[in-house]
């Protein structure tokens, strides 16, 4: 209960009384007992938002001694006597559940009742349940017509729903423009988090025309108001211009918040040197700090820190861990690294296969070098610098399925690389490679008996494609 209530009450009914009057500058001073006996007193006398305050008084315990029992008792006088808002917190109950039997049909039923008296939470939540098939069938039209209902009464909610939807195409197709219109008001009624979102549109250019300043206008707004994504949003903005110092305050103030993107950023900052004095300690504390939130680009990085020794004792253990951390938080490079870490044998037993999966999730994760190092390590024919022996390609017809088989060889060297693969681009299984293999080589070149050589042997993630290493 607050002023903003107290005048809309005021403005739902026709009047009041001077016990209700008497009522309100009580409760503003803080008086809440005497604020509930003039309430008690115009609720005895029917004037049913005075019901309401009653009720609310008793749900919170504040002017009189807490009864669930009572504040329901209260609401339902209210809400028969046409209160729209004790009709609405009557139907918050049955909604919730909370010290009454939990019946959606019901909430339904009071939030109509509480819309079609143009309480605009009533609207709002009468088209969530719309939205939502609670209480009735679902009809995406009908709950957007009471966002849109509830948005022209002054609902912050219903007007940041429409945005949001029309923004990311939730339930309706995006429709920027429609987007930044209710954005708008919604931000003019109060809601911050739409004054972000309308900043991040106006950045990004979504329907509009990129416009820096008000993106930054709206974002320096919102985050006056403590909304901490757009204090980050804003550093970001300031950041990639180069403008270090007006980045700094904010990115501060962020990760305070535990906003953990932006402690990253100010690990960066001080690791590099951007704008402030290089200090390798407080990076990798703020490294960490991001880590430890969750934020695995900061795990990535203080991994770095611990494999190179920089501004660290080095530490291949936590290296790996690190980046083990990362990798399994969706980062590429820390993948990479780690994959790196493998391929060469670095504080752990060398394991290129274990590598070569690591550099396909990095690049599965958005890792050029990792696509790279895949490709290479994980291709037969790329993996070493081979000859290609044109004369011995065949087509081997074996248990009725067409294999195409070609050989190379290294330049001085003796062994044969007998590359292998169904003309369809079926899996083979190991033991048809060798079997095949054997038997295409032997007319092609063998002049002494057949040996093999595992340690040559390669294949695809797939096992379509197979490398039999074989000397003779």
């Amino acid at each position: 209960m607050n002023k903003i209530l107290f005048f809309l009450i005021t403005t739902l009914n026709i009047c009041f009384g001077n016990n209700f009057s008497k009522a309100e500058i009580a409760y503003n001073n803080g008086n809440y007992n005497e604020s509930f006996q003039y309430f008690k007193k115009d609720c005895a006398n029917n004037n049913f938002a005075a019901c309401n305050e009653v009720a609310s008084m008793y749900s919170i315990g504040k002017g009189v001694d807490k009864s669930i029992s009572k504040a329901l008792e209260l609401y339902t006088k209210s809400c028969d006597g046409n209160s729209s808002i004790g009709c609405y917190n009557l139907g918050r109950s049955y909604f919730s559940g909370r010290s009454i039997s939990q019946s959606y049909k019901k909430a339904f039923q009071l939030f109509d009742k509480s819309c079609s008296g143009n309480y605009y939470r009533g609207c709002y939540n009468l088209g969530f349940m719309y939205l939502q098939g609670k209480g009735t069938k679902i009809d995406v039209n009908k709950g957007l017509i009471l966002y849109k209902k509830a948005c022209n009464l002054g609902s912050s909610k219903g007007c940041y729903s429409l945005a949001s939807n029309y923004h990311f195409g939730n339930i309706v197709e995006i429709n920027y423009p429609k987007a930044i219109s209710y954005y708008l008001k919604a931000c003019e009624y109060g809601d911050i988090d739409s004054c972000n979102n309308l900043g991040t549109i106006f950045e990004s250019g979504l329907g509009v025309k990129p416009d820096s300043q008000k993106a930054i206008n709206l974002y320096q707004y919102a985050c006056s108001n403590n909304q901490i994504t757009s204090c980050f949003n804003l550093a970001t903005m300031y950041y990639n211009e180069k403008k270090y110092l007006r980045a700094f305050p904010l990115f501060q103030k962020s990760c305070k918040n535990n906003y953990y993107d932006a402690c990253y950023h100010l690990g960066l900052m001080y690791d590099i040197g951007d704008g402030i004095n290089q200090n390798k300690v407080i990076a990798r504390k703020l490294y960490k700090q991001a880590c430890d939130g969750g934020f695995v680009t900061g795990c990535n990085n203080l991994a770095a820190m611990y494999q190179k020794a920089d501004g660290v004792k080095q530490n291949y253990s936590i290296a790996v861990k690190l980046y083990k951390l990362a990798c399994n938080g969706g980062e590429a490079a820390g993948c990479y690294n780690l994959g790196a870490m493998h391929f060469n044998g670095q504080g752990l037993k060398r394991n290129k296969s274990l590598a070569i999966e690591l550099f396909g999730k990095a690049c599965d994760a958005g890792s050029q070098d990792g696509c790279k190092y895949y490709k290479i390590l994980n291709n037969p024919i790329k993996s070493k610098k081979l000859l290609l022996v044109k004369e011995n390609y065949a087509k081997i017809s074996y248990n009725k399925i067409k294999y195409i088989l070609n050989s190379y060889i290294v330049k001085f060297e003796n062994p044969y690389y007998v590359t292998i693969e169904r003309e369809d681009k079926g899996a083979i299984t190991f033991e048809d490679a060798i079997n095949i293999s054997i038997e295409y080589i032997k007319p092609r070149g063998c002049t002494s008996p057949i040996k093999r050589l595992p340690s040559l042997d390669k294949n695809n993630k797939e096992k379509t494609k197979w490398m039999i290493g074989i000397s003779c």
